[in-house]
């Protein structure tokens, strides 16, 4: 969309980039997408690769994820994968290109969580993107209100079955 990349959770390993990157149909490559389902920004500048060979679940840092944009033509990436209490943070700070975390899942009133799950702690939240004339992009984190999908008329998960009717034949 525009110059942003939205992802499940960031970017692929160097080792892999450096052995299958031709151009952005790269992307569609399996083993590529499966990395960026799995990594993580780290507070480092960088990661070295010998790290991040060592888990499926990977870390990269701000130098790794500013020549991966770079080199796609991105200035922002949107991802999630990652609980995030507050439900929105960026990482980076100060970079040409920005990472923006957005978690929507949890939340204190989500019915659909058990009483005793972790994911009570978060604040879920969506994001609106505007692209102006110029290009720049103007995002705007939301609260998602789960309270209102609790209500069996909005979620069948929380609607009775319907009645069956038995008769003796």
């Amino acid at each position: 969309f525009h110059r942003v990349l939205f992802v499940h959770a960031g970017i692929p390993r160097d080792a892999t980039l450096r052995e299958k990157w031709v151009d952005l149909s790269s992307l569609n490559d399996q083993e590529l997408r499966f990395q960026m389902l799995w990594s993580d920004p780290s507070e480092a500048d960088y990661i070295p690769e010998d790290l991040q060979a060592q888990n499926a679940r990977f870390p990269f840092g701000r130098v790794q994820f500013e020549r991966f944009m770079a080199e796609i033509g991105c200035t922002m990436m949107v991802r999630g994968h990652e609980k995030i209490l507050s439900g929105f943070s960026t990482s980076f700070e100060g970079s040409p290109a920005r990472l923006l975390n957005l978690f929507s899942a949890g939340g204190a009133n989500n019915a659909d969580l058990p009483l005793d799950s972790s994911y009570r702690e978060v604040t879920p939240m969506a994001l609106t993107m505007r692209v102006g004339v110029d290009g720049t992009v103007k995002v705007t984190p939301w609260l998602i209100e789960y309270e209102r999908y609790n209500d069996p008329r909005r979620n069948a998960f929380f609607a009775r079955p319907p009645e069956i009717e038995h008769r003796a034949e």
